[in-house]
C-alpha cells in the first residue's frame, strides 16, 4: 500500500513543481497595462489643500505595490516532504518484514534439528541373588532423529512403593554416543521383597520410574530430558510404561 502511494506521489510532485516555476503571465500583463496608462490628475481645492498634503506624507503600508510579484505557497516542497516520508515509513516497513522472516527462517532450521531420546521395549525378569529377590529390568534408549547424538549422563531411578524400602538407581556416568536409529539397551537390578516378587508371579507389579538425561546434539546445545512415569509389569505379560510427565526436552540456558 505504502509503495503504491509513493509510486502516485512522485507524479503529483512532478505537476505541482512544473506549475509553480511557469511565469505569471497575468500578472506581467496587468503590470504592462498599468504603465501605459495616462497619470491621473487630482484637483484640490485651496481650503482641502493642506489635508491633502498631510494625508499624501502618510504611506499607506497596507497597499501592495502595482509592480509587487502574488506571493505563491511552495506545495512542491510540501508534496516532496510528504513522499519522503512515505518512502522512508515503507522502507522501514519493509526491512522489519525482512527481519521477521529471517528471524523465523532460522527458527524453523533449528527445528528441523531438534533431537530426543525415546524408551522402548521394556522387559522384566524376576532374579534370585543369595536368597534376594531382584527384577532384571531392561529398555532401550534411541534415537529417533537423524542426527547422531552423545548422552552426557544420566540416571534411572526405580521405586518399590510404600511395602518395600529404598530401589534402585542406574547411573551413567560415561558418554554414550547414540547413533540415528540404533537402540541402546540399559539393563537395570532392581531389589523387591518377597511379597512384590509374589505379586510379580501372579499379577502386576507397580513400579515408580525416573530418570533425567543430558545430552548434546546436532547443534551443541546441551539439552535436559526427564523422565516420569509407572511400569506396569509381570511375569506373564509384557511389561507397560506410562508416562505421567511430559517428556519434550528442554535445552539448558
Amino acid at each position: 500500500m505504502l509503495k503504491k502511494l509513493v509510486m502516485a506521489g512522485i507524479p503529483a510532485m512532478i505537476a505541482t513543481f512544473a506549475l509553480s516555476t511557469h511565469p505569471d503571465k497575468t500578472a506581467d500583463k496587468k503590470a504592462s497595462d498599468t504603465t501605459q496608462s495616462p497619470p491621473s490628475v487630482i484637483l484640490a481645492f485651496p481650503e482641502h489643500a493642506n489635508s491633502g498634503n498631510t494625508d499624501q506624507s502618510k504611506p499607506n503600508l497596507d497597499a501592495p505595490h502595482h509592480d509587487a510579484p502574488l506571493k505563491r505557497p511552495d506545495w512542491w516542497v510540501v508534496i516532496v516532504a510528504t513522499v519522503t516520508g512515505l518512502f522512508v515509513a515503507w522502507q522501514a516497513f519493509e526491512t522489519r518484514k525482512a527481519a521477521d522472516a529471517s528471524w523465523k527462517s532460522i527458527a524453523l532450521q533449528e527445528a528441523a534439528y531438534q533431537q530426543w531420546i525415546e524408551f522402548h521395549n521394556w522387559t522384566a525378569s524376576l532374579d534370585y541373588i543369595e536368597k534376594e529377590h531382584f527384577l532384571d529390568v531392561q529398555v532401550e534408549i534411541l534415537n529417533p532423529t537423524a542426527w547422531p547424538l552423545t548422552l552426557v549422563d544420566g540416571y534411572i531411578a526405580f521405586s518399590r512403593g510404600a511395602d518395600g524400602g529404598g530401589g534402585y538407581s542406574e547411573d551413567f556416568n560415561e558418554s554414550i554416543s547414540l547413533v540415528p536409529k540404533i537402540p541402546h539397551k540399559v539393563t537395570v537390578l532392581v531389589e523387591i521383597t518377597k511379597r512384590q516378587a509374589e505379586i510379580f508371579k501372579k499379577e502386576n507389579l507397580n513400579l515408580s520410574v525416573s530418570g533425567k538425561f543430558r545430552y548434546v546434539g546436532a547443534l551443541q546445545k546441551p539439552t535436559i530430558q526427564e523422565l516420569r512415569g509407572i511400569l506396569f509389569c509381570s511375569e506373564n505379560g509384557k511389561p507397560e510404561f506410562r508416562a505421567i510427565l511430559s517428556m519434550i526436552p528442554k535445552q539448558q540456558k
